[in-house]
Parts: structure tokens; C-alpha cells; sequence
């Protein structure tokens, strides 16, 4: 038996892909640039947003585990809340297809 590749759908890929799928005549092309570059999982410069978001990731996931974390966090509200609900819905982990 062959190996077969293991494609990697991430929320990321099916972000870009939607926003392809919307896209007008006026930035269709970046839309599709922008999927490319995502599906071929290109080294980009992270924006502030993009960093932004990594980091309240890692406070959610901080304040899940229980790991120290500054309690004067900017976000350390908004991450108490949807470790709410990660725990009322009994999961962390991106959903698996």
C-alpha cells in the first residue's frame, strides 16, 4: 500500500476560502492570492492582528491549564469568558473533520 499525502485543512485555508468564495471582480485577485498563500502555507510577515490574535490564544489556553498568567491582562476578561465556554462545552481542540 502507497502512502497517501495527509492533507491539513485549517481554519486559516477555510477562512481564505470563503473569502475567495465572496470576493467581487474588484479584489477577486487578492482574495485568490491571499488562498494561495494559504493553502501553500507561505512564510508571511504576521500582522499586528495576526499577532494579536496568537496572543489572546495563548491566554485562553493559559487560563484553561490553570498556567500563571498576569492577572492585569488587557484580554484577561474576554479569555475568562471563552474559557467559559470551552469548559461548558467540554473541549479545547479545533474540531477534527
Amino acid at each position: 500500500m502507497s502512502k497517501q499525502k495527509k492533507l491539513l485543512v485549517t481554519h486559516s485555508l477555510l477562512n481564505a476560502w470563503d473569502y475567495l468564495y465572496k470576493a467581487n471582480d474588484d479584489w477577486y485577485d487578492r482574495a485568490y492570492d491571499g488562498f494561495m498563500q494559504t493553502l501553500y502555507r507561505a512564510e508571511i510577515t504576521p500582522t499586528q492582528a495576526m499577532l494579536n490574535g496568537r496572543e489572546f490564544e495563548r491566554l485562553v489556553s493559559d487560563v484553561f491549564f490553570d498556567r500563571p498568567i498576569d492577572c492585569a491582562h488587557k484580554w484577561i476578561e474576554g479569555a475568562g469568558e471563552i474559557v467559559g465556554i470551552i469548559k461548558e462545552n467540554c473541549t479545547i481542540e479545533q474540531a477534527k473533520g
